[in-house]
């Protein structure tokens, strides 16, 4: 079982997170691992309140053959308690440049979690977390 830690001061977020994994946790409780063994992603927050983020998304393309799409914003970010907004300036998705994506934030064996309930692919009831890892410097 994994240990959780409890939310720490926003210094403990600044830096370089490579992605290392995507859970969800369906309505059943069943839990999966959508981007398999290899996900790609990288997050960056820093200390003048910026961020900016980029990974690949595995998916179903329109042919029911696996896909990746890939995935990238970046702006001013803010953490509310556990909760972290991400106000997006500049986005790879015009339609979401304006847009605030609200996550809720823990941390779990030292890797951080971003998480949205539900999960926007896995419907009512779901939780899923992106699930970073603090990049150590050369």
């Amino acid at each position: 079982m994994p240990t959780r830690d409890p939310v720490v001061p926003l210094t403990r977020l600044h830096g370089t997170w490579r992605l290392v994994g995507r859970r969800v946790t369906h309505a059943d409780g069943k839990v999966t691992y959508p981007t398999g063994d290899n996900p790609r992603g990288f997050i960056m927050y820093s200390p003048d309140g910026y961020m900016a983020v980029e990974f690949f998304m595995p998916m179903k393309g329109p042919d029911g053959k696996a896909a990746e799409r890939f995935l990238a914003y970046a702006g001013p970010y803010e953490l509310q308690g556990d909760t972290m907004l991400h106000h997006l300036q500049v986005s790879a998705q015009p339609e979401n440049i304006g847009k605030t994506f609200e996550r809720q934030v823990s941390f779990e064996n030292g890797d951080l979690l971003l998480s949205t309930s539900p999960d926007p692919q896995a419907g009512p009831g779901s939780k899923g977390s992106m699930i970073w890892r603090k990049v150590s410097a050369n």
